[in-house]
C-alpha cells in the first residue's frame, strides 16, 4: 500500500519554513552592520599589505631632478644642443650632484685622453645620424645604438653605482615610452625617439662603466 502524506502537515511545514526565512531576513536587515567575519578582515589586511610601497631614496632624483622627470628631459635637451653634448651633460650633473668641478666622482679613473675620445666619438655619431635623418630621410636609431664606455682602473664607489642605476632607469623608461608612442605617432620628436637617442649619447659613458 502506498503511504498517504497528509496535505495539512505539508502546509504546516511550509509555513514553518516561511516563518524561519522571514525571521532570518529580519535579523540580517537589523544586524548586518554589526556582523563581523574574521576571515574577511584577514583578506582586507592582506590586500592592504600588498598595496604598500617601498620608497627608495636617490640623491640624483631628489637633489638634481627634484623628483621631476621633465627636468631630466630638459637636461638632456639642453646638453645635446651644445658643441660637446656628453661633456656638457657630465659637467652639469657633476656640479649639481657632487658640488665640484671635474669628473673624478662620476667617472672614476677616466683619463683626459678617454674623455676627449668619448666626447669626439659621441658627438660625431650624433651629428652623422641627425644629418642622415634630415638629408637622407634615414630614421633616427632607437635600436642598435653602440654603447660608449671606458676602461677605468679606479674602483667605483657606492655613489657611482647609485647614479649609474638611476640614469639606467631613466633611459630605460624613455625607451619604453618611445616604443609605446611610436605606435600612434611616427614623428621622432613627439614620440620620444629623438630624446631617447640623445639620452644615449650623453648618458652611456656614465652608465655602462659601472656594470
Amino acid at each position: 500500500m502506498v503511504p498517504i502524506i497528509s496535505t495539512d502537515e505539508t502546509k504546516e511545514d511550509q509555513q514553518v519554513t516561511s516563518d524561519q526565512q522571514d525571521t532570518f531576513e529580519s535579523f540580517l536587515q537589523n544586524n548586518i552592520d554589526s556582523i563581523e567575519v574574521p576571515e574577511l578582515n584577514e583578506i582586507t589586511e592582506t590586500k592592504v599589505e600588498k598595496r604598500s610601497q617601498v620608497e627608495i631614496l636617490s640623491e640624483f632624483f631628489e637633489n638634481v631632478l627634484n623628483n621631476d622627470f621633465e627636468n631630466f628631459e630638459t637636461m638632456v635637451s639642453s646638453s645635446i644642443s651644445e658643441h660637446a653634448p656628453f661633456l656638457q651633460f657630465a659637467k652639469n650633473v657633476h656640479v649639481s650632484l657632487c658640488k665640484t668641478s671635474g669628473f673624478d666622482m662620476l667617472l672614476p679613473g677616466i683619463s683626459a685622453e678617454e674623455i676627449s675620445s668619448i666626447s669626439y666619438i659621441s658627438t660625431l655619431y650624433y651629428k652623422i645620424q641627425i644629418r642622415n635623418y634630415i638629408y637622407n630621410s634615414i630614421d633616427i636609431p632607437s635600436v642598435g645604438i653602440p654603447v660608449l664606455k671606458y676602461d677605468g682602473t679606479k674602483c667605483a664607489s657606492s655613489l657611482n653605482f647609485e647614479f649609474a642605476s638611476d640614469l639606467l632607469l631613466l633611459v630605460f623608461y624613455l625607451k619604453l615610452a618611445r616604443d609605446r608612442l611610436q605606435q600612434k605617432d611616427q614623428d621622432p620628436y613627439t614620440n620620444k625617439t629623438y630624446l631617447y637617442f640623445s639620452s644615449r649619447i650623453v648618458c652611456d659613458p656614465l652608465i655602462f662603466r659601472q656594470f
